[in-house]
């Protein structure tokens, strides 16, 4: 940013394109700082916190652990699920331990309160600490089932102990998803013998990032199980022997794409998202979907105009549901 002189005013123009949304915050970067710390303000390891913008009225989201404000523009799409902070849910949610991919972590179970004869389907989420937590996953969903934008829908999460251990589990770990698959998705049917479950196709896996990954290797390592994954912004650099996306570019070989296109079943319904504002992520999530449509499997694709920012991700996740 720019400094007034002889005033306490800083300025930056950007421009952006109408259909814009995304996070931000501010931070006072002092005169020490190393550039290589610089680098890593505003992001998950940042050293420093950010602070909101005092003067946008917008709700804030906090993602790690402080407040962000979001900027959405005229012309992007609406998240009404999300506007309405004074909605009460209706549903349970109740917690338990298990023992899943070399850890006991939290596990998170919410059971919808509205109730209809329609079965209930079943969304799985990695990230469960910020997808309950920060965000506020229960509201919107409960919000999208009374308005009738998505059928009726459970929600089973699964938390990381830490950051460390996010990286960890998170990607392709096949360990995860067998878990998920072959221990707490029985033992939740059977904990719950009188609900009516929707089945193959309503059973979703739904990641972010590293968590995008997870879901692409769900219908991979699991397709008997999930019938439909929403895959957000997926790290595409990501490879047992890389854990981290530098000097990834768009000419690099994908480990994940080789992976998913390796031996996919048919019947797995697979939705990508990316932000226009990714970078090399983008031409690979294009370069997947059209190699997945050749291949004659179902995907979709979606782009929106952001980066990888939970602030598009929350709106995306209730637009990939409500085409289930």
């Amino acid at each position: 940013m720019t400094h007034i002189p002889s005033t306490d005013i800083w300025t930056l123009t950007l421009e952006l394109p109408a259909s814009y949304r995304g996070s931000y915050s501010f931070i006072e970067i002092p005169p020490e700082m190393q550039q290589e710390d610089i680098s890593q303000l505003g992001g998950r390891f940042s050293p420093l916190p950010g602070q909101p913008d005092p003067f946008n009225k917008t709700s804030e989201i906090n993602i790690r652990g402080f407040g962000e404000s979001v900027l959405s523009l005229d012309l992007a799409p609406g998240q009404t699920e999300w506007d309405d902070t004074s909605h009460t849910c209706s549903g349970v949610l109740s917690t338990s331990y298990s023992f899943v991919a070399g850890h006991q972590r939290q596990i998170r179970f919410y059971l919808p309160g509205y109730r209809t004869s329609a079965p209930l389907g079943l969304l799985v989420l990695p990230d469960a600490e910020i997808w309950f937590d920060r965000i506020g996953i229960t509201r919107a969903i409960d919000i999208a089932i009374t308005t009738g934008r998505i059928a009726p829908m459970a929600i089973l999460g699964i938390d990381n102990i830490n950051e460390s251990d996010r990286v960890n589990i998170l990607g392709g770990n096949k360990e995860l998803i067998l878990d998920i698959a072959g221990n707490l998705i029985p033992r939740l049917y059977k904990e719950y013998p009188d609900i009516v479950w929707a089945g193959h196709s309503n059973t979703i896996l739904a990641g972010q990032s590293l968590g995008g990954v997870t879901a692409l290797m769900a219908a991979l390592y699991a397709p008997d199980i999930f019938g439909t994954v929403i895959s957000h912004s997926p790290s595409m650099w990501w490879s047992p022997n890389r854990n981290t996306p530098r000097m990834f570019t768009e000419n690099d070989t994908s480990w994940v794409s080789k992976q998913v296109l390796s031996a996919l079943p048919k019947d797995v319904n697979i939705q990508l998202g990316v932000g226009s504002r990714e970078g090399a992520t983008v031409p690979h999530v294009q370069q997947l979907h059209q190699s997945l449509l050749a291949g004659g499997l179902k995907s979709k694709l979606s782009v929106y105009t952001g980066g990888h920012d939970y602030a598009w991700w929350r709106g995306a996740i209730i637009d990939g549901l409500s085409d289930v």
